[in-house]
């Protein structure tokens, strides 16, 4: 069974003849496949990562081996 994710991604490759390229470079922003067709789902941009950075500050933290 699929995820949605991986349907949206199935259509794609479907619609453009199993082309990857082809998929990227679609122009058919129409389509309610077109946001998901790279296989990824763009309302969770940002979620997740790694918890233990936070900010931008994250990187002064870090301890240099000396």
């Amino acid at each position: 069974m699929l995820t949605p994710i991986q349907a949206h991604r199935k259509r794609c490759l479907e619609c453009v003849g199993g082309s990857y390229r082809a998929v990227r470079e679609c122009s058919q922003t129409e389509c309610e496949s077109y946001p998901y067709r790279l296989g990824k789902n763009p309302r969770r941009a940002g979620v997740g990562g790694n918890p233990t950075l936070k900010g931008k500050e994250a990187h002064l933290d870090l301890k240099l081996p000396t």
